[in-house]
């Protein structure tokens, strides 16, 4: 693993294949968010950067703007996501001036919403286009379904996950144009031998953790994922004490509307609300089992990954990537979905190891994480396509 001097973040190593000297890399996503394609975009510029390239985003902007510059990416703001067909046309204009005034080579859509513009100035300038699936075709409308279609007709569609990879090819997509990557972690920054005890203190102080007390972590929580109002309601369940679940939402005012539910079970003492998490490392390291309760088969799962670079046990429902990304006994525990039973016990198992098993399932872990989801990897195969569409978009 290579690291960016000035920043700590791990990079790519160079070589001929990744080699992109003057070229133009767009990426188009809707909003520079704490979200999984915000920050792999974000991880692509600083990799393209350093393959003598030119990272560019083309976004609405966002809390992780400032990040993206530091990666050494030019930003261009972009209008919001939107179904207006006067606003898609507008973007798709401005798109296709900016890809000729930055002569951009290749075009990189990562959200469904924005990638009708985006591929239709692709196509306008002749510009080869890779697409990464954030989601599968949604049961929207028509308009909805055909606008995020742009996604898949792209000259080399990416699938996060062995799941997404098969529900495209059983929709018809040639094997010849899908490549699997994962998303990465950066494995250096959620690394459990780079954190500071006082990191961890300092967060469990700010948490008010009780003293003695298991902590469940629940890192991307929202009021209105049923999900997580099943982990709400599971927590009543677990016979562990004293024990304590942390639900942190990505952004702010996520878990609103959630604490009636907490007051309601009388789990005050048991279910804790937070917003984002400045230190997240240190929260998983201060857990002792990573909970992602999704009710929605998951493309990827980006907190899997996370908990699993920083060795902690996860618990998951049993559906979508999170098959292939949890080693049932071994790396954590995959439940039956909306069970509320099934839930709390996992996490009493999880709760409840003795210290050898805990190390063994933290090696093991981190292995999965180091095997599967390196950043470097992730970055290093899709510089790889980049140079392959420039060279043979069919």
């Amino acid at each position: 693993m290579t690291t960016d001097t000035a920043t700590g973040k791990e990079l790519i190593v160079r070589g001929p294949q990744a080699d992109l000297s003057g070229v133009a890399i767009l990426q188009v996503l809707d909003a520079l968010d704490h979200s999984g394609p915000a920050r792999s975009a974000v991880d692509l510029a600083r990799a393209i950067r350093h393959a003598g390239g030119r990272p560019l985003i083309a976004s609405a902007g966002g809390p992780l703007l400032a990040d993206a510059l530091v990666a050494g990416a030019e930003h261009l703001q972009m209008s919001s996501a939107s179904s207006n067909p006067f606003t898609l046309m507008g973007t798709a204009s401005q798109l296709s001036r900016y890809l000729a005034q930055e002569k951009v080579s290749v075009v990189h859509l990562r959200s469904r919403p924005g990638a009708w513009p985006a591929r239709r100035a692709a196509r306008r300038r002749g510009t080869a286009t890779v697409a990464t699936v954030s989601a599968l075709s949604s049961a929207g409308g028509k308009l909805a379904q055909w606008l995020e279609k742009a996604v898949e007709r792209a000259d080399r569609v990416i699938a996060p996950s062995a799941y997404v990879q098969q529900a495209l090819g059983e929709a018809g997509m040639s094997d010849r144009r899908i490549r699997h990557i994962p998303p990465g972690v950066d494995l250096a920054r959620f690394n459990p031998a780079a954190i500071q005890a006082a990191r961890i203190i300092n967060l469990a102080r700010d948490w008010q953790v009780p003293d003695g007390a298991a902590v469940v972590l629940c890192p991307a929580a929202d009021a209105d994922d049923p999900g997580t109002r099943r982990l709400v309601e599971a927590m009543a369940l677990v016979r562990a004490k004293p024990v304590v679940a942390y639900l942190l939402g990505e952004a702010d005012g996520a878990l609103d509307g959630l604490q009636r539910l907490v007051d309601d079970r009388g789990l005050n003492d048991r279910v804790r609300l937070y917003g984002p998490c400045r230190d997240l490392p240190a929260a998983y390291m201060l857990s002792d089992v990573v909970v992602v309760p999704n009710m929605v088969p998951p493309v990827f799962g980006q907190e899997i990954a996370e908990a699993a670079a920083m060795g902690r046990p996860v618990v998951a429902t049993d559906l979508g990537a999170s098959r292939e990304m949890v080693a049932p006994g071994e790396t954590g525990w995959l439940v039956v979905p909306d069970n509320d039973a099934a839930l709390a016990e996992a996490i009493d198992r999880a709760v409840s190891m003795d210290l050898g098993h805990r190390r063994a399932m933290a090696l093991a872990a981190r292995r999965l994480a180091q095997d599967s989801f390196s950043l470097a990897g992730m970055c290093a195969r899709t510089l790889d396509i980049y140079a392959e569409v420039m060279t043979d978009p069919t």
